[in-house]
């Protein structure tokens, strides 16, 4: 792989960094070679019906391709636009084009929830309802049987919109969809700390993120859960400039807040903790260290605290839910809508031994154990029925998001002949935005394997790379977990300033190699030149 960094003597004194960066650009680059790839020949899309089942289809590799020169222009645009700007009309812009940018996907978000009243239903109906009932002292959710019996790490959501309901009171799921478009527009404007040409180019690649808009109308942590983690990491960015107290009180309530939001932000903060203890033994320098377990031991101790206050207002006692192999069990099954696609297997178990959720663990123990044979002795298959899993979820542009938005009561729908009328009853239409959804979603690939092919730099701090390692542990996650293409979305919100940082990056490489060869064949030039003189001289 290319690299675009030189090693100084005390970089390669760093063994730490020496041997982690490499290894992580490495398994990077490996994941997003395949991702490209599929990505500019097929692409995954879920159809506005009533089943949650992923389609395969050829994708257009001329328009990919097509669409990577428009933005390498543009790009290259914005980079010559800022070499002839002095730093105070470069720090205008930058200011003028992140507020654009948050303002559009603020007033985007804000039309798409009023166009359409979309009742929550499923998992949403559960964390607003869920919330409401509590106000009003009803704990059935609780009780043997009870939705937050089987799953009860949905209680930390509930905490939140129940704080958050006392404000504008129970039922008003609408309020939490103002509240998401809100933090759609607080993602863009914390996105990252750069240079002027990666700025602007990140607004502009933002503002086209078709899933970040959709979801605003999705009741349920994930447009929360991703802003809190990266409000994290500009607190973190920010705690290692200056190490203050308040600073990393802002880190632990921000990763409180988004484990409480999602508990799937943990592997976010898995990525925090290996990263400090990098930078820990790499500079001696153990603040950040103890900031991350501080952060660790809050999450998981608020979560406590969470079912406890439940435990006590109701007189139930939260039990352990479903027990984790039962997502893993889920992982492995070829359901009828797709392999490892969520399915009621584990519940149904459940249910049968009368929520015996011990009982129900040595079940899928047993299962996982045969299916891992399964594997092992079917190499082949195995690998078949992986590589469809991890498309269904990475190569979906939308990431369910058209599929999500669509659960509304046709009374309550689009005026007819209008745009979203024609969106969700339309082939064309609909195809026609997963047209555009899916050239940025190429983009955003190739742009991450350029990241990890030469902007993983050793003189980097450990901490610069977070989103990065998060996103490679997001993946690995998305193998062994139960499959849902939403369940990417935070990773590919992660993946646009790392993939503008990556075309940057390669710029640069390739204007520094043309420099280079440019300079090398100007002397030869005049070496020629200085010979032909002198033989002229020798024949006069």
């Amino acid at each position: 792989m290319p690299r675009w960094n030189s090693k100084s003597a005390d970089q390669k004194k760093d063994w730490i960094r020496a041997f982690t960066y490499p290894v992580m650009a490495t398994i990077g680059f490996l994941i997003f070679l395949f991702l490209t790839y599929h990505s500019l020949f097929y692409t995954q899309y879920m159809a506005i019906t009533w089943e949650e089942k992923p389609l395969n289809a050829k994708d257009h590799p001329l328009w990919n391709v097509a669409a990577l020169v428009v933005f390498a222009a543009v790009m290259l645009g914005i980079r010559f636009l800022g070499k002839r700007l002095s730093e105070k009309w470069q720090g205008r812009l930058e200011i003028l084009g992140i507020t654009f940018a948050t303002l559009w996907i603020f007033v985007l978000g804000l039309l798409w929830i009023t166009a359409i009243d979309r009742v929550p239903q499923g998992d949403q109906a559960v964390i607003y309802g869920g919330a409401s009932y509590f106000m009003e002292g009803k704990y059935h959710f609780l009780g043997h049987g009870g939705n937050c019996q089987i799953y009860p790490q949905q209680l930390g959501q509930i905490a939140v919109v129940e704080l958050f309901f006392h404000v504008v009171g129970p039922y008003n799921y609408f309020a939490i969809e103002v509240a998401c478009v809100f933090f759609a527009a607080g993602i863009v404007l914390r996105g990252l700390k750069a240079g002027f040409t990666v700025k602007m180019t990140y607004c502009l690649l933002m503002m086209g993120c078709i899933p970040l808009v959709c979801y605003t109308s999705w009741v349920y942590g994930d447009v929360p859960s991703t802003f809190f983690l990266f409000l994290a990491f500009f607190f973190i960015l920010c705690l290692r400039e200056k190490p203050k107290w308040y600073i990393e009180a802002g880190v632990v309530c921000s990763f409180v807040m988004a484990c409480l939001t999602r508990k799937n932000s943990m592997i976010f903060l898995v990525a925090f903790v290996i990263l400090a203890l990098i930078d820990a033994v790499s500079k001696r320098r153990w603040r950040m260290l103890l900031s991350a377990i501080l952060c660790l031991m809050a999450s998981l101790l608020c979560y406590q605290g969470v079912y406890a206050a439940y435990e006590y207002r109701s007189g139930i006692k939260v039990g352990r839910g479903l027990p984790v192999n039962s997502w893993i069990v889920m992982g492995m099954q070829e359901s009828w809508n797709g392999n490892g696609w969520y399915n009621n297997f584990p519940k149904d178990e459940a249910m049968a031994l009368d929520w015996d959720f011990d009982a129900v663990e040595t079940v899928m123990s047993d299962y996982l154990r045969e299916r891992m044979g399964e594997f092992r002795d079917n190499p082949g298959y195995a690998r078949q029925f992986f590589k469809q899993k991890v498309l269904s979820q990475w190569n979906e542009p939308f990431f369910q998001c058209m599929w999500f938005s669509s659960n509304f009561q046709e009374e309550k729908g689009p005026a007819t002949g209008s745009f979203l009328y024609r969106v969700y009853h339309t082939w064309q239409s609909f195809f026609d935005v997963l047209f555009w959804a899916d050239r940025w979603h190429f983009l955003i690939f190739l742009g991450m394997l350029l990241y990890f092919a030469g902007a993983v730099k050793r003189d980097r701090e450990p901490m610069d790379h977070l989103f990065a390692v998060t996103i490679i542990g997001g993946f690995f996650f998305t193998i062994l977990w139960e499959a849902k293409a939403r369940y990417v979305l935070p990773y590919f919100l992660m993946a646009f300033p790392l993939a503008v940082m990556g075309y940057a990056g390669f710029a640069e490489w390739v204007c520094a190699a043309w420099k280079k060869r440019r300079g090398q064949a100007r002397p030869a030039q005049e070496s020629e030149a200085g010979d032909a003189s002198t033989m002229e001289r020798s024949k006069s």
